[in-house]
This record gives C-alpha cells, sequence and structure tokens, in this order.
C-alpha cells in the first residue's frame, strides 16, 4: 500500500487519489460471489457484504428459508411459496376460456397467481415483426436475438474458465443457446441412471440436472401416456414434447383447423338426423405422387381418412367433407388427381377385400364428395345462394332417397365447379387429363341446388 508524501503539511493529491483507488479496488476484488451456478462460478462482483449476501440468498439458494419437500433455500418466505405452487402442487388451475379472457391452451398450474401470469403473458402483443421472415416477437430485445439468426452474429460469448485455466470464448446467437452450452463446464454429473437393462447391465447415463435424467428416464419405460387428440389421428408419444412437435408439424395450420371444425360440423348434423356413422376407418395406399413425372411418378406409402362411412341395405355411402374442393384456386390444400383416383379406388379396394374376409355381402360404394364452401356454375358463383343448411338438406335427401347403384362404384359431386358440356352439367374437374377415364364413367349428375 503507498503512503501519502506530507509536503509542508499538505497531502499531495494525487497520491491520494491513487491510494483511494487502490484500496476500491481490493474492496471491489473481496466481494466476487464465486459460488457455482449451473456449472459455471458466478462472477458478479460487489461493493459491500451486505450485497453479496443478498445476492447469494437470493440468486443461489443460500437464504433462511427451506421448501419442506425438496429442501431448497430460498432468501424470502414468498419464495418458497411461489416455488412450492411451481413445482409440487396440485395443478388444478387450468386455463380455459373466460369472458374476459380469449387464451384456452390446457395448461394447468399450482396457483391462481401462475395461472393469471400465464394469461398475462399469452396476451402480450407481439408488435415486433421480423422483416425477414414476419417472426413476431413481444419485445425488441428478443427480436434482436431473432434477427441474429438471420444475420448470423453471435454476440453472447461464454466466459467461463475450461480446464487449461483459458476462457471458453465460444459465442452464440441468443440466451438461451448459450445457457445450455454452459453445461459443458459442468466439472461432474450429478445424476446417474441406475436402470437395469435386459442383458442386466445398468444404463449408467449421466446428468448434470435432475429434470434430464427425468426426461432420459422415459425411454425406459414402455409407456405412452400422450396422445393425439386430433380427428382420425391418436398417434401415442412417450413424451409431451414428441406430441407437441408432432402438433405442431401435421395439425397446426390454420387451414387444417378450419377443416376440421367443417367436418365437426357435418359429423353433428348426421348425429342429429339420426343418421348412424361407421367408426373411423385409416387405410394404407401407395399414392402417385407426381414428384417423378418423367418415370412415370413415385408411389409414396400415404393413408386415407375415410371422413364418413353410412352403412346402408343396398350400399356402402362414403360422404368426404372436400373444403374449398381440395383445390388451389381457393386454398392451400391442393390434391394431385391422380392422387385422388387411386385414394378413391384403394378404398375400394380394401372395403371389398374387407367384407369378403368377415364373410359379409361386398355393398356398392357410393363416394358422395361434398363441398361446403365457395363453388361456381358456368362461371357465375351459387354458393352465396346455396348457404350451408341448404347443402346439409340436400346431402341429407341423397343419402335418404338415392336408388340402389347398379355398378360397384358411384361417384356424387355435390356443390363442385360444373360447367355446361354438350347440354348437360359436368363437373369441372372431370376436364382434368390426370381424371381416370374409368372413374368418368360412375360419375352421376353433379348435384349444384
Amino acid at each position: 500500500m503507498l503512503e501519502p508524501t506530507n509536503t509542508l503539511g499538505a497531502t499531495n493529491s494525487k497520491v491520494s487519489e491513487s491510494v483511494h483507488h487502490d484500496s476500491q479496488s481490493q474492496s471491489m476484488i473481496d466481494f466476487v460471489c464465486g459460488i457455482p451456478s449451473k456449472g459455471i462460478p458466478c462472477i458478479r462482483v460487489f461493493d459491500g457484504e451486505v450485497s453479496l449476501l443478498r445476492h447469494q440468498k437470493k440468486q443461489h439458494g443460500q437464504g433462511d428459508f427451506v421448501c419442506e419437500v425438496c429442501d431448497k433455500r430460498f432468501a424470502a418466505k414468498r419464495s418458497v411459496k411461489q416455488h412450492r405452487d411451481a413445482l409440487h402442487s396440485p395443478k388444478v388451475h387450468v386455463c380455459v376460456k373466460t369472458p374476459e379472457n380469449d387464451h384456452e391452451c390446457g395448461q394447468s398450474f399450482g396457483s391462481l397467481a401462475l395461472l393469471k401470469t400465464h394469461r398475462t403473458n399469452q396476451a402480450k402483443e407481439k408488435r415486433f415483426i421480423c422483416a425477414e421472415c414476419a417472426h413476431a416477437s413481444d419485445s425488441a430485445y428478443h427480436l434482436r436475438q431473432h434477427m441474429n439468426t438471420h444475420t448470423g452474429t453471435r454476440e453472447f460469448v461464454c466466459h467461463a474458465l475450461k480446464a487449461d485455466g483459458t476462457e471458453c470464448g465460444d459465442a452464440f446467437t441468443n440466451t438461451g443457446t448459450l445457457h445450455n452450452h454452459g453445461m459443458v463446464h459442468k466439472k461432474e454429473a450429478l445424476f446417474t441412471c441406475d436402470f437395469e437393462k435386459a442383458d442386466g447391465t445398468p444404463c449408467g447415463s449421466t446428468f448434470a440436472r435432475k429434470h434430464q435424467l427425468g426426461y432420459h428416464s422415459i425411454v425406459h419405460k414402455d409407456q405412452y401416456p400422450f396422445r393425439c387428440e386430433e380427428r382420425f389421428c391418436g398417434q401415442l408419444f412417450k413424451r409431451k414434447g414428441e406430441l407437441t412437435k408432432h402438433t405442431k408439424r401435421f395439425h397446426a395450420n390454420n387451414e387444417q383447423r378450419r377443416r376440421t371444425k367443417t367436418e365437426n360440423a357435418l359429423a353433428n348434423v348426421l348425429a342429429q338426423n339420426g343418421i348412424v356413422v361407421a367408426p373411423p376407418e385409416c387405410i394404407d395406399y401407395g399414392c402417385v405422387s407426381g414428384a417423378d413425372t418423367e418415370n412415370g411418378g413415385l408411389f409414396d406409402k400415404k393413408r386415407v381418412y375415410i371422413d364418413f362411412t353410412i352403412y346402408k341395405e343396398h350400399c356402402a355411402f362414403i360422404v368426404e367433407c372436400d373444403e374449398h374442393q381440395h383445390n388451389a384456386k381457393y386454398s392451400p390444400w391442393n390434391y394431385n388427381v391422380l392422387c385422388d383416383m387411386a385414394r378413391m379406388g384403394h378404398v375400394q379396394t380394401s372395403l371389398t377385400i374387407n367384407a369378403t374376409s368377415n364373410n359379409m355381402p361386398v355393398l356398392p360404394i357410393v363416394w358422395i364428395r361434398f363441398n361446403p364452401d365457395k363453388f361456381f356454375v358456368n362461371d357465375v358463383q351459387r354458393s352465396r345462394k346455396i348457404t350451408r343448411p341448404l347443402r346439409y338438406q340436400r346431402l341429407l335427401e341423397v343419402i335418404e332417397d338415392l336408388e340402389p347403384p347398379m355398378q360397384p362404384l358411384t361417384i356424387i359431386y355435390m356443390f363442385y365447379d360444373c360447367v355446361t358440356v354438350n347440354g348437360y352439367l359436368q363437373p369441372l374437374i372431370l376436364q382434368d387429363p390426370d381424371y381416370d377415364p374409368h372413374l368418368a364413367k360412375c360419375v352421376l349428375q353433379p348435384i349444384v341446388d
């Protein structure tokens, strides 16, 4: 420590400032946190012991209040309650639609306060829009992190020390990735999987966090507790995250959600009028994708989800709800016509084989292609006059009054685009060059009113 020089009873100001700076630096060094956090020593520096202790109690579990369930420590009593509500309390408060809140996701919480916080977060307006991909964020900070994925900017740097004493220096585009990366610097794995495999040896996988061990242990259990509730799906998953990914990939499209609502509306009409619908059926078949037209097309394995099957004494009705006529002119849901032909042919074959194998009579099939949306007749829009309730009534009349068909397959297009050809009204889809001429002979007069 330097001593101030006394000249004529006065203190040298420069030396005094130096002493003050050195003593302040020494004080700051004395109050470095240093407690490991997520495998990385905390390097927060404080100007006094009180501030340091307050930080350690709040951030590193050094407090005086203990959770009686898991022994975790907290700096305040209210923090214990918040922790207990979030992790240990029964999740009885469910996020459902209310007059005050339109958000509904089904997520459950251990306290009403947590549910209110969840609803508040969901109600935040995401007004920060990415100019590159239209991604919406609720803050400029989150938008900046998202923009890093486009620009490649890696502004979040890992300052943890490696085994040789040097700084890691790895950089990332967002704080979440940096946080996950920090686990590689943890010196020891605290949790080990002791599950005994078929050969008698333990699994031995190690993890830095308890929840990671819990997530891993599911692979050893023959349980599939998460089921997709989408109509005609029912796929099972071991983890909720896998179900979420499946839902986002296959069922999250807005058009798909509207399609399901339309089918449900038709199902209600059939049920209210006493029409019994057979259990849902799903048929695997080879679909002509058209991806390799030079080589005659590729056959990819697809699945036919039959919307409604109605068995009568003289025939079996298959009612397919064709939203927007499955046409790209009105909707992104565009079906390849070759694929559509293959679908109808394989369904007919499958139902015939199923009836034969069960010693049941092979009934003729009446395939009704019902469009609940916009349609034109000779370029004149008719959907405004022919409302959906009128279409439902017309469909019920066809199901009840149709004469027994004389051929194995009959196709009826209801409220599809139509044109007049040689004095007869004809579904416009028949003019597609890919439409199977053999199936075209099975098409009856279209119904447009």
